[in-house]
Order: C-alpha cells, then structure tokens, then sequence
C-alpha cells in the first residue's frame, strides 16, 4: 500500500503543445464545456481523464486532488498524475510533512501558488521539497481550495513544467481558478482493483518512524549534524523530520517534543 499523499490512479497523458501565448486565447466556452464535460462523463476513470485533458488546457502537465476531513487532521484521498518516479521520491523522502498545499488546506487557505528552485534559505522547512520539484522538472505549482458543503474540503493543484506558468492575464487566472474547483468537486476517491479506497489516509498527526528514530537520537544527546550522518540524511532534512513532529506533538520546541514523545510511549530510551 502507497502511503503518501499525492499518489492515486496513474494515467498516461500525452503533452499538449501548447504555448502560454495559446492559453491567453482560449475558447471562451471552455469552462462551459468543462461543465459539460463532466455530465457527460459518468464513471470515474473517464473524469479523471478529462479533468487532466482540462488541466493541460490550462497549462498544466500534471494534476493533484485531494480531499482533507474538515474535523480531524488528515487526507481522506489523493488522485495524482504527477510522474511516478517524482512520487515514489515523495514518499521515500517523507516530505509531505513539509508539503505547503497541505498546510494551506488543513488551514483553509482559498489559493497559493509556488515557483519550485527558489527557496534560498537552507534551513526553510520547505528548502528540500522545493528543490526537489525542481529536479524532477515542476517549475510552478498552484492550488485551490473548494468547499464541498460536507464533511471534507478539496483541493486541486495544478502542476507545471512551464517556467512561465505564471505569465498569463487576470482572466486566464479566474478561468484556472473556477476550472480547478470544478475540477474538485468531479473528481472522487481512486480506488484499487478490489474496490477499497487505493490510498490509506495519511494521519498528519502520528510520527513517522524517521521522527521516531530522529526523536531518539536527540533524547540520547545527538545533535543535528550527528543524527544526518548517522540517518545518512542532510541536516536539512533532520530539521524538517523535528519541526514536522514537534507540529504533530503541539510541541513548542523539541525538548518538549522528546518528553510528549516519551510520555506516550513514542520513542524509549
């Protein structure tokens, strides 16, 4: 079972050759064909290929959705068609702890956008992940929330390879605005050959075992730089596995992350 968050059904997509110059054009009726589009398209698998048809539309190479329970800290469900190598690296490098569009969800935030390689400060929590979109060739990233009404909040993030994603008028920004909430609210649960929900929800709030480990390593005197070589880790990654947990314990600095961490039973020395 995959267990990170931007992992669903996989779908090939042909790129669209398309220039950003070509968005500014877009047929007017687009966002009245997505809605008809949708109607027209009853089972799941042939959404989410017409939702990733209207994310290159869009400019967009790659699509994320994804449901966050409106009462408790977690993911419900993530359908991605971002590479397979990309989320593989994801969930071995554990950074959706330090995911920003999962912060910005959990907290409600409507819409952020970020542009991957320009994190400068190293000890950003966001340093690694940033970088790393980069590397594996995602130049802009933007999201929108979209309340559903119920129990659950969903969002849409749309994933691109065009360092000038950003470069469009006000009314190409509302068009990908009102397209990724449809977008959202179309899109359901991605589920396995079995019939049983394809991604187990991610608790945001239980230690992974590299805190775990990182937690026990600092409760024992280690300090960051040890722990990275020991862990074969960087530094900055040691950092970003303490902040993430010290989130997760409600724990305002790590000494107070090692004693919840040892009360419950998280770590022992």
């Amino acid at each position: 079972m995959v267990t990170h968050p931007f992992v669903g059904r996989k779908l090939l997509i042909k790129p669209m050759q398309m220039t950003l110059r070509g968005i500014e054009i877009l047929n007017s009726n687009l966002l009245g064909d997505a809605l008809e589009g949708f109607v027209n398209r009853a089972d799941d698998s042939s959404r989410w290929e017409f939702a990733n048809h209207l994310a290159q539309k869009l400019g967009a190479q790659a699509l994320n959705v994804a449901a966050f329970s409106k009462d408790e800290n977690r993911i419900k469900w993530v359908n991605s068609s971002m590479r397979s190598d990309w989320l593989e690296e994801y969930t071995a490098q554990n950074l959706a702890p330090v995911d920003p569009f999962i912060d910005a969800a959990l907290k409600k935030v409507p819409e952020i956008s970020t542009r991957t390689g320009c994190v400068k400060e190293k000890n950003a929590a966001t340093y690694e992940l940033n970088h790393r979109l980069r590397a594996a060739g995602y130049y802009h990233l933007r999201s929108y929330l979209a309340p559903t009404g119920s129990a659950e909040n969903r969002i849409t993030v749309l994933c691109s390879e065009d360092p000038d994603f950003e470069n469009v008028s006000p009314e190409t920004m509302q068009l990908r605005r009102q397209i990724g909430n449809l977008i959202s609210l179309n899109i359901s649960a991605p589920v396995d050959e079995g019939g049983t929900d394809f991604l187990t929800p991610l608790n945001l709030s239980k230690l992974t075992e590299r805190e775990e480990d990182i937690l026990c390593f600092l409760a024992s005197g280690y300090r960051n730089d040890a722990i990275a070589y020991r862990l074969g880790l960087a530094e900055v990654t040691v950092r970003a596995h303490i902040l993430s947990a010290r989130k997760k314990l409600g724990a305002p600095t790590r000494e107070n992350a090692i004693a919840i961490a040892m009360r419950d039973g998280h770590i022992r020395i």
